[in-house]
């Protein structure tokens, strides 16, 4: 009598079952389960559990010895079994390898891409807790988002907010010339910064103390690479460098560089304390927006919470409402890890990122590797009936179908990290291409190396198991019976199913080379399409030290006078810098329909110089010695919106600062201030020194270098004091699209490397249908087919998917192109063009790919491809 099983008795049991196979053994079981009942009616329950369990134990060392030796003699035989159909299948092997190998190497150097991204300013031990003041709104009813604030809203915030532990003024200085021991340096990455930056951020100082290093004025803390172009190997500490004419600050910090990874771009931290002696109306002022300010919140507050107690404060401390001068303000907080991907704010620190760009190449990155993987599986299923009769050989001396499936996965895997190794040597030679063409030295660093290791592990698992699944399950399910007859042919729904893996492949491809076409369709549009100035042969002088304003008239009139320079012309800003902007009442508008407007301080050559057209009345001139007091010129845009059919004569006021009155001149023809991102917007153009800041000289093309030198040394004779510090005006406007070119040149690249995969899959699959047809084509040939008509007969079948798979990918690359051409205000047209001239450079390489081995087939002699085994 047994009774009732005890669950010891029973998961004991089950234990012994996965120990000991019970097929095998036959008997066994039940002799166990027989002592096991004496032992339970001689000593009871706990002695004959005790029994059992030791049995069970006993079994462990002889199942592990016996499952390590049978394993390892079958993987040993599945890998000799594996590279035996490496070196029988030479080209397969090649093809599958290579292909895999360029995939994981584009997947690999785009997710190093992608993590250098996501990596932005986390490298601060306070990153989490550090926010960034930011404003958004609407200003005379224009939309404004802007990424300053005033100059004392930090420090406020502080005091009276226990959420917030402290905070951390930055404001730009303009380019500056640097003087040190007789050299002369221009900088544009010149910040002031309170002293409290060194306990929000992390930046160690290689020499000086983080505490004091700012807390004078006229104190400067600069990068490690600032001192090394400065002082060389000399110790900068206590060196003082000359500012502009007459600023003399002293070095009480050396700094490490800055991260790359990060949003702040700066080679000098000037003391703030010195902008609040040389400024201290601006720095404490609560309507004048040109800091940028960062807070750190103490543990638990919640910055969404905070936007309204902000806006309350600094609604007091203006003394007025902001809605009552028709702004409408509204604050929030930034993280500060989601600034450089997720914030595109006017007057940001630096240009950001894009987190569209950053799933834009995660998704190519993901359909070069679906490219690489159906390669492989349409290979090996195509394939699939020259191994049938080995499956069916295995499966008649008793392997299962769970062990045909390791074992062909197990093949996939040697290809998958044998592909890995070469992927690795690749994305090292592809990196620094890749650096070049984004601006950021990326790169794989030793110390990373241990957390990078089973990251390219996994894609290569990830990539084997993907690859090879289906070709596994495909090969383990041939029935041993039909195989070995030698009744097994391909069906039709695995052949189905390989012209669809062929149709993604050709759809995918084709997106890439026709979205490559648009992306560069619009690059050359935005750089060839006239923009109502004349940008070539235009150089632009900065004009950055106060004591050369004086000498502008002397400067232009020697200018003027040399063989090839054609014009002159003083400005504040040029065609891609925004001019200002500000709020103004038009003639007919009232004081509750202010208007926006941009505004140009030029002189009267400006118009000359820069190319534009006068549509209507008259330019400056000097004949009228009251054009500076009150005379504007206003674009085609501002004479539209506000309705005026003949301006001249109209009346705009300002409504902050002077007030004065502007009456209109003339009318110029609209020209594009700033990239063809934006739309065009109402500007007026003041004749007036105020801010006066750039020389334009037009110069006519030739002798480019001879005249520039012939150029600095006029200048130097009228200004020894200040260098001459210049660009070119093209090459300024048109480094707005750089981001638009880096995408245009990365489409293309990673659209070859796609077209490469997809070809390399074609010629397998062309290989192995030639292969398959040999006897076919022999039999043609003798009964009087020509090549061509062969050659057309094997590439029929492509041309047909080829077609559909351009059925498929037009519509998707239109309404893909059509959501991105939605960021530029001004874009070209689709045509049908592109379309066609991407298909039919995809076709010409497919058929070109397949042909070759068509024609190489179809010519073979018939003799010696009728005795074709």
């Amino acid at each position: 009598m047994t009774g009732r099983r005890s669950r010891s008795f029973k998961m004991a049991m089950r234990l012994l079952s996965r120990l000991v196979s019970e097929r095998k053994n036959y008997g066994l079981f039940g002799d166990i389960e027989e002592i096991y009942n004496s032992h339970l009616s001689e000593a009871g329950r706990q002695r004959a559990d005790l029994w059992l369990w030791f049995q069970v134990f006993k079994t462990i060392p002889a199942f592990i010895k016996n499952a390590l030796y049978w394993n390892w003699v079958m993987c040993d035989n599945y890998l000799k079994i594996a590279f035996r159909n490496f070196k029988r299948q030479k080209i397969f092997s090649l093809i599958n390898i290579s292909g895999l190998a360029v995939g994981m190497a584009c997947c690999i150097c785009i997710l190093i891409y992608v993590r250098h991204e996501l990596s932005y300013d986390r490298y601060h031990a306070n990153a989490d807790k550090i926010y960034r003041l930011v404003m958004t709104g609407e200003f005379s009813g224009r939309p404004f988002d802007v990424a300053l604030s005033s100059g004392p809203i930090g420090s406020a915030l502080v005091e009276n907010f226990p959420e917030f532990d402290r905070s951390a003024r930055f404001q730009h200085r303009n380019r500056t010339h640097i003087r040190f021991k007789g050299k002369n340096f221009f900088e544009d990455r010149i910040y002031y910064a309170d002293e409290t930056v060194f306990e929000i951020f992390t930046f160690p100082l290689l020499g000086g103390n983080p505490e004091t290093a700012l807390r004078d004025p006229f104190s400067a803390v600069i990068t490690q690479r600032t001192a090394e172009r400065y002082f060389g190997s000399q110790d900068p500490l206590g060196e003082v460098l000359r500012f502009g004419p007459k600023e003399d600050y002293t070095v009480t910090g050396v700094m490490k560089n800055v991260p790359e990874n990060s949003h702040f771009a700066f080679d000098f931290l000037l003391s703030f304390k010195t902008l609040s002696t040389l400024n201290r109306q601006q720095t404490e002022s609560w309507t004048q927006f040109t800091n940028y300010t960062y807070l750190q919140l103490k543990a638990g507050s919640d910055p969404e919470k905070l936007g309204h107690k902000i806006s309350s404060l600094n609604t007091r401390h203006m003394g007025f409402d902001p809605k009552d001068m028709g702004w409408d303000l509204v604050f929030a907080l930034q993280p500060l890890p989601s600034i450089h991907l997720h914030s595109n704010l006017q007057n940001e620190m630096t240009g950001n990122g894009d987190i569209s760009l950053v799933y834009i190449f995660s998704s190519i990155a993901a359909l070069i590797l679906i490219l690489a993987c159906i390669n492989f599986m349409n290979i090996a299923t195509a394939r699939s009936c020259n191994r049938a009769r080995e499956v069916g050989l295995r499966k008649v001396l008793g392997a299962v179908r769970s062990k045909i499936v390791k074992q062909f996965l197990g093949e996939s895997l040697i290809y998958s990290f044998s592909s890995l190794f070469i992927a690795l040597i690749l994305s090292g030679l592809g990196l620094p291409l890749l650096s070049s063409f984004l601006g950021h030295t990326m790169g794989i660093r030793f110390a990373e190396m241990t957390a990078l290791i089973p990251g390219f592990a996994g894609i290569a698992l990830f990539v084997g198991l993907a690859a090879g699944l289906y070709p596994a399950f495909v090969l383990a399910g041939f029935q041993p019976a039909r195989v070995v007859k030698g009744g097994f042919e391909t069906s039709r729904q695995k052949k189905h199913f390989r012209d669809g893996l062929v149709i993604a492949q050709l759809v995918i491809s084709t997106v890439l080379i026709i979205g490559t076409g648009i992306i560069s369709d619009q690059v050359a549009f935005m750089k060839n399409k006239r923009l109502g100035f004349e940008k070539k042969h235009v150089i632009v002088a900065r004009i950055s030290d106060d004591s050369v304003r004086p000498s502008i008239p002397a400067i232009k009139h020697a200018l003027k006078s040399l063989q090839g320079v054609l014009n002159v012309t003083a400005s504040s800003h040029i065609p891609g810098w925004d001019g200002l902007a500000a709020a103004h009442l038009p003639e007919g508008f009232s004081n509750e329909e202010s208007q926006t407007m941009r505004i140009i301080r030029v002189d009267h050559d400006f118009l000359n110089t820069m190319g534009i057209e006068l549509v209507a009345g008259r330019n400056f001139s000097p004949e009228f010695p009251g054009d500076p007091q009150g005379s504007v010129l206003i674009n085609e845009t501002a004479a539209a919106k506000f309705g005026w059919i003949d301006p001249l004569g109209k009346k705009i006021q300002e409504i902050y600062g002077t007030k004065q009155t502007k009456i209109v001149i003339g009318v110029i023809e609209d020209f594009h201030m700033s990239s063809l991102h934006n739309v065009i917007e109402p500007m007026y153009i003041t004749n007036s020194q105020q801010g006066i800041n750039l020389l334009c000289i037009r110069i006519s093309p030739g002798n480019v270098a001879g005249l520039l030198d012939t150029i600095r040394s006029t200048w130097t004779d009228i200004a020894p004091g200040a260098p001459f510090d210049y660009f070119f005006l093209d090459e300024s406007f048109d480094r707005q699209y750089r981001a638009e070119e880096r995408l245009s040149r990365l489409f293309s690249i990673f659209s070859l490397l796609a077209i490469f995969i997809a070809c390399l899959g074609l010629f397998g699959m062309a290989c192995y249908a030639a292969e398959r047809r040999t006897k076919e084509i022999g039999i043609r040939k003798v009964l009087g087919a020509s090549t061509s008509g062969i050659v057309f007969l094997m590439s029929r079948e492509l041309i047909q998917v080829f077609l559909l798979a351009n059925l498929v990918s037009w519509p998707l690359v239109f309404l893909a192109s059509q959501k991105w051409l939605q960021n530029f205000a001004y874009r070209t047209d689709i045509g049908i063009g592109i379309f066609l001239l991407s298909t039919l450079f995809t076709l010409i390489l497919t058929l070109g790919t397949v042909s070759y081995q068509a024609i190489k087939t179809a010519s073979a002699d018939p003799v010696d491809t009728l005795r074709y085994e």
